[in-house]
């Protein structure tokens, strides 16, 4: 409430000027009674600064993605073999899915010979037949010097010294052609004499290149 200056006796005295049909706007912050021009430039350059902010927060994910693309693109371009000049990808054939079933070894000792007889039967999960070699190992190597003996006979050169499948000669092994269908394998082992018996017996299966196809050990 102000004062003013009244006219007539009495102008000495002031009478009091009442505000209160001025309007004022009331803001919410901080309690301050701003003119309502200042408080909507205000709002509006906040608005402004918050778009500003939103657009520059999207268009750094934008280049951020961008870069994790090309990236990605560049690692597979590099990682493709070339040839004439065009990319192209290797395709790698999965290995053929092998059972073995019906696993027997026999001992058999005679009054000049000793000797294990080893029978199994193979076959394919699929129906494309596939050329193969198999090696049968008959070993002992809880005893010193580890003893070894290997089927077929010619199947040696294809061995380490300590009776391990090393590859690079698959001919030298058993050819076999597998099929879907049962496929019987007989196998004669001779036993040097004087030594200890076989305590396991571990069938290779070998493809055309000296790939191993299937490894399974089994204990005696």
């Amino acid at each position: 409430m102000g004062w003013r200056t009244a006219c007539g006796p009495g102008a000495s005295r002031r009478a009091p000027v009442s505000h209160a049909s001025v309007p004022r706007t009331i803001c919410v912050q901080e309690n301050c009674t701003a003119p309502r021009s200042v408080l909507l430039c205000r709002g509006m350059a906040e608005t402004r600064s918050r778009q500003t902010r939103l657009l520059s927060s999207l268009s750094y994910a934008g280049l951020v993605a961008l870069a994790a693309a090309l990236g990605y693109l560049t690692f597979r371009a590099t990682q493709q073999p070339r040839g004439d000049g065009q990319l192209t990808e290797a395709v790698v054939a999965p290995p053929p899915f092998i059972e073995l079933s019906g696993f027997s070894a026999r001992r058999e000792k005679t009054s000049d010979a000793e000797r294990l007889n080893v029978t199994l039967r193979l076959r394919l999960s699929t129906r494309t037949p596939i050329d193969c070699y198999v090696y049968i190992v008959a070993r002992n190597e809880h005893v010193s010097p580890k003893l070894w003996v290997s089927w077929p006979d010619e199947a040696a050169s294809a061995l380490t010294t300590g009776g391990h499948f090393r590859g690079g000669s698959p001919p030298s092994g058993q050819a076999i052609r597998l099929t879907s269908s049962w496929t019987r394998v007989n196998a004669t082992i001779s036993h040097p004499a004087g030594r200890p018996p076989f305590d396991t017996v571990t069938v290779y299966l070998v493809g055309p290149e000296g790939e191993i196809l299937l490894e399974r050990p089994f204990a005696l």
